[in-house]
């Protein structure tokens, strides 16, 4: 059984790890310790709310989600310091001139110190000849907080993203690399599963559509006339064949780019 020297040292190990922004639960078991990740989403939540990697990485990371929410023409000014004109990015939205302003302290802070850093950026809008502003942050702000920073100046288009909306982001298979490339946050085994499963519906849909394509190719006998000298005809793929090239190109490219990944979940 364990005894409360173990559960000393125990301690003592997740308070180091805590500190170094990697935040540990424990169990025991059979008289054993075991570490375990939180679940419900509160692993990212925490680590973002807890951030010690600095400017740059939280600059690098806000702009890499501001890409996938469909921000454009994206351009960091100086993430490693330097003078920025009052923004940490300008992008375009909509059509529209926009600057962005990245917060991500370490732990939460008051509601005064976030409209604060909220105003001076926003200032940036008129400076830069902008019409709208995101702010990127790792704050929790509430629904009547994140009216008061919206309505500072009515005449700006803002987008305010917080630590919930943040975290529930990279808790989505899209943002399972960004989120381990950042967090150091790993795929749950449910993750797993979650991530090969919308795979497997899209190489599907893939096969759906080459299906079509090969029906109405077939069906098409101007199209084979026409091109029926091309060596490309003479030897026509089959659905199975297409599905197979379509499943190889897939797999090497989720090999590729999550081999490091597989190695470290199980």
């Amino acid at each position: 059984m364990a005894n409360n020297g173990q559960l000393e040292r125990y301690m003592v190990y997740c308070k180091i790890y805590q500190m170094q922004n990697i935040i540990f639960f424990f169990k025991i078991k059979k008289g054993r310790f075991y570490i375990v990740r939180m679940t419900d989403g509160r692993e990212t939540w925490h680590r973002l709310l807890e951030w010690d990697k600095g400017q740059a990485p939280s600059e690098r990371l806000a702009a890499i989600i501001l890409h996938n929410e469909g921000f454009q023409n994206i351009d960091p000014s100086h993430p490693l310091g330097g003078k920025d004109g009052l923004k940490d990015m300008a992008l375009s939205h909509g059509g529209k001139r926009w600057i962005g302003g990245v917060y991500f302290p370490r732990g939460q802070q008051t509601f005064s110190d976030i409209k604060s850093k909220f105003i001076k950026d926003i200032e940036g809008v008129e400076i830069n000849d902008a019409q709208g502003f995101v702010f990127v942050t790792n704050q929790e702000l509430r629904l009547s907080e994140r009216k008061i920073l919206v309505e500072i100046d009515n005449k700006v288009d803002v987008q305010i993203y917080h630590l919930e909306r943040i975290a529930s982001l990279l808790n989505t298979p899209l943002y399972y690399g960004v989120r381990m490339e950042f967090l150091n946050v790993e795929m749950t085994i449910e993750e797993q599963l979650g991530f090969f499963s919308i795979h497997s519906q899209k190489i599907e849909r893939i096969e759906n559509i080459l299906e079509k394509i090969v029906i109405a190719l077939d069906s098409d006998k101007t199209l084979k006339h026409d091109y029926e000298d091309d060596d490309y005809f003479d030897k026509p793929k089959t659905i199975e064949e297409i599905a197979d090239m379509v499943n190889e190109f897939c797999d090497k490219v989720w090999f590729n780019r999550h081999l490091n990944l597989l190695y470290r979940v199980e």
